[in-house]
């Protein structure tokens, strides 16, 4: 072939090699751009699909709360004024776009409306204006359980929850008035957009084809994307792009991949060129393929690691059943029983943990009582920092008190109050305290109190009849020539006679309040809260005629019987005296019997020949 064929034919090939990589490049370009739109598509897609589910969720969230407030209203059989109120405030400080809340009567009259200021819209006791939608709803009982009814206007919907609602059928079919619901649509669609979807996105809400509420200006006013809202009928949510968002998404790529196509056509013969973009092109696989790599690895790493903290804390959770302390966590905003632990309900005689849960949640007082009472005041000592141990009746099942310590914490996330109590039975420890209170304040030979529980009871008891001015009587009691006896029978004797006097001495004290002690050695005492004098006299006398009855042989005793001698002090306490005066003077009127040859009670004040 002639080089000028030849030169021609080569000449053809590259324009047909140049204008096929051309057409190529021209290929490219369109798919980038379709790529483009299918990511407009998906995006717009995904953005309406979550937009639908968030509104879904926060209307079944105002339908939940309305049908909470219904079974309050069931529980309690009605309310009064006050109580309405507060339920119906708590549910409009925790619902932002709910505006409103009122009871409607069977005869269609507003009752004790709850209104946020901007939507005040009805007095208590006014008729149901007739020209609104919700007055044409409620007279032709043209409602379901999850329709709304369009306000007078059109950006305020109304939910209504007929007080029969889920009573027997025979109960249901009467009109029996509702709780009504109003919340603005505005506030309520707005708090689900943020400032990225405001600035790309045009929204429409339709309901029962009637529109309200709209924001922003579409793009293309024939490209709108209709969702419907899941389990609520009649609500559509429109979706389109507005320009900005068209700007964002606008790419240069097509373009390039034209431009690209053809500098690569023209420089087909510049292998340096051609080596170095394919030396690039793989570096810039091989880096995409190490991110991927450590995309999958982090990902497989956080998966593992949820996983460990989902068995631990089911193991902490299965761990805490097997404790011996109660441990509940309650939900206080929403009333809810988080977890409840075994002991904790066994350890008050439930067996079964839904009973215990019910009572929680539905009557704590019959668990502990004035339980408001005492969330106040762990509230207010949390905000002091101070210790939250308390030291508790609970209520069993049968009734009965179950002695406790509580630890309790209240915890504050995202807007929602949680209580932690760790529960402990504090019977054991009540007893084995009482047990050594006992013994601390017990003589261990005669079972009677001692000197140092003595000194205490008199003060307390002195300061009682103080602020009572009422009288008090003190017996100081020695047993007479007890030396001589214990040198002629021994110590054993001793201890025996002592034990017996001490029994004889108990049993003679028929009043209550009265108590016998040890004061020391062979001296016994009887304090006589609010006694009379006659009647302090009495029982001097009968603790003598009681001794002289047991018959306790005593050899150096004049009579041969061990007996006794009493020292009587009664007075109402005056003011600006301490107990120690009533003591000085049985000390002396005790004296005093001895003096006069023992067996006897000598009185105080003395009779001037004792003196």
């Amino acid at each position: 072939m002639a080089p000028s064929a030849l030169t021609a034919l080569i000449r053809l090939s590259l324009i047909a090699l140049l204008a096929t990589l051309i057409a190529a490049s021209g290929a490219l370009a369109w798919q980038a751009q379709q790529s483009l739109n299918q990511r407009l598509e998906q995006q717009l897609l995904r953005e309406g699909h979550i937009l639908a589910d968030s509104l879904q969720r926060r209307l079944r969230r105002h339908e939940d709360e309305l049908t909470r407030l219904l079974l309050i209203w069931h529980h309690h059989q009605g309310m009064d004024q006050e109580e309405w109120e507060l339920h119906a405030r708590s549910l409009l400080d925790s619902q932002t776009s709910l505006v409103r809340l009122i009871w409607v009567t069977p005869e269609l009259t507003v009752r004790w409306p709850v209104q946020e200021p901007k939507h005040q819209a009805f007095y208590d006791g006014q008729p149901l204006p007739r020209d609104l939608p919700l007055y044409a709803a409620l007279f032709r009982h043209d409602y379901s359980g999850n329709e709304y009814v369009l306000g007078l206007r059109a950006r305020e919907l109304h939910l209504i929850r007929p007080i029969n609602a889920g009573q027997p059928d025979d109960i249901a079919s009467a009109f029996s008035g509702a709780l009504v619901s109003s919340f603005d649509v505005d506030e309520l669609v707005n708090s689900l957009l943020d400032d990225s979807r405001r600035e790309l996105l045009a929204i429409e809400l339709h309901y029962r084809s009637q529109p309200v509420f709209a924001f922003g200006t579409a793009a293309n006013k024939d490209e709108w994307h209709t969702f419907a809202i899941p389990q609520h009928p009649g609500f559509e949510l429109r979706v389109s792009a507005n320009t900005r968002f068209l700007q964002l998404l606008r790419s240069p790529v097509p373009e390039l991949i034209f431009i690209s196509g053809s500098l690569l056509s023209l420089l087909l013969f510049s292998a340096a060129l051609f080596t170095q973009k394919h030396y690039q092109r793989r570096n810039e696989i091989e880096q995409f393929n190490q991110q991927l790599q450590d995309e999958i690895s982090q990902r497989s790493a956080a998966e593992e690691q949820l996983a460990l903290e989902d068995a631990r804390l089911n193991l902490i959770l299965e761990l805490t059943d097997h404790s011996h302390d109660g441990l509940i966590v309650h939900n206080l905003t929403q009333n809810i029983a988080l977890h409840i632990n075994s002991a904790a309900y066994r350890m008050l005689g439930y067996q079964s943990h839904a009973v215990f849960e019910r009572l929680l949640c539905q009557h704590p007082d019959g668990i502990l009582p004035d339980f408001q009472a005492w969330l106040k005041m762990l509230r207010s000592l949390s905000r002091q920092g101070l210790p939250r141990v308390f030291q508790l009746n609970l209520k069993r099942h049968d009734g009965s008190d179950q002695p406790v310590e509580i630890s309790a914490e209240l915890l504050e996330l995202e807007g929602i109050s949680y209580l932690v109590a760790a529960i402990r039975d504090n019977s054991a420890r009540l007893k084995l305290e009482h047990e050594l209170q006992e013994l601390t304040q017990r003589d261990g030979l005669t079972g009677l109190y001692n000197r140092r529980h003595f000194d205490e009871e008199l003060e307390r008891e002195w300061r009682r009849a103080q602020r009572s001015s009422s009288g008090l009587g003190l017996l100081m009691i020695d047993v007479d020539h007890f030396k001589a006896f214990n040198d002629h029978f021994g110590h054993q004797a001793g201890d025996d006679a002592l034990r017996l006097l001490a029994n004889t001495l108990r049993a003679s004290l028929q009043r209550e309040g009265d108590q016998a002690f040890r004061y020391g050695g062979e001296e016994l005492a009887v304090i006589l809260a609010g006694a009379t004098e006659a009647s302090a006299i009495t029982t001097a006398e009968l603790l003598h005629r009681q001794i002289a009855d047991l018959h306790i042989q005593h050899p150096h005793s004049h009579t041969g019987q061990l007996t006794i001698s009493i020292g009587l002090s009664w007075e109402v306490p005056p003011l600006g005296f301490g107990s120690e005066q009533l003591v000085k003077h049985a000390d002396k009127a005790l004296y005093a019997a001895k003096e006069e040859g023992r067996n006897r009670t000598c009185r105080w004040p003395l009779r001037a020949d004792d003196e």
